[in-house]
């Protein structure tokens, strides 16, 4: 059953997304066929920034590849999947127990996931953000984090993800909780410039 893009408790992702990037969310491929291709280890990790990197289960079990792309701080965005050095110093792990469903709010996370992908570059290490197949909510949260750090649109992060990984599906609900973390975002930068603008009038300079 497709979802309604425009039913997404008051979201709006038509709005949101160029027509191009529209189109291939809305023809997205079967998730079962998705799953399948990224058995292949010559698709992940997909590097999206110089210190984050999206990822599978196989990725985030797959210490060779971990140590290659020194990675040392895993989002775990999975309720299932085990966080395999969990036990080792040498990582640090963010466990973000949602499933890949319309009943979940994962935008709540956002925050959370930021900070913890902020600390990892911070650091000189890598991040890896992953979900079982590495196509909805790891997504979803790479998306937010580009949003937020590099001041894009949706759209914007979207094209850059998608440039960099074409097999990427998050669903409709997890992209109308991108649209309204975009507004407000957008009213974040309206706030900031509006105290700015009025810190600079002549009443303050003067002070």
């Amino acid at each position: 059953l497709r979802e309604d893009p425009s039913d997404n408790d008051g979201f709006n992702v038509v709005g949101t997304l160029s027509l191009e990037n529209l189109q291939l969310h809305e023809n997205r491929p079967n998730v079962d066929n998705l799953l399948e291709k990224r058995h292949s280890a010559d698709i992940f990790p997909v590097e999206i920034l110089p210190y984050l990197y999206l990822g599978n289960a196989d990725t985030a079990a797959d210490r060779e590849v971990l140590d290659r792309y020194n990675i040392r701080y895993i989002i775990n965005v999975t309720r299932d999947v085990e966080n395999n050095f969990e036990s080792d110093d040498h990582f640090h792990y963010l466990k973000i127990a949602v499933d890949d469903s319309c009943s979940n709010n994962l935008a709540q996370y956002f925050p959370k996931a930021i900070n913890f992908i902020e600390e990892a570059s911070r650091s000189g290490s890598a991040v890896l953000v992953h979900c079982l197949a590495g196509i909805s909510r790891s997504v979803t949260v790479c998306l937010a984090y580009l949003m937020h750090a590099k001041r894009s649109t949706l759209d914007e992060a979207f094209d850059l993800v998608h440039k960099r990984n074409a097999l990427i599906a998050p669903n409709f609900h997890f992209m109308g909780q991108l649209s309204e973390f975009e507004r407000q975002l957008a009213g974040s930068k309206i706030c900031v410039l509006a105290v700015t603008k009025f810190l600079h009038l002549p009443i303050f300079q003067s002070m």
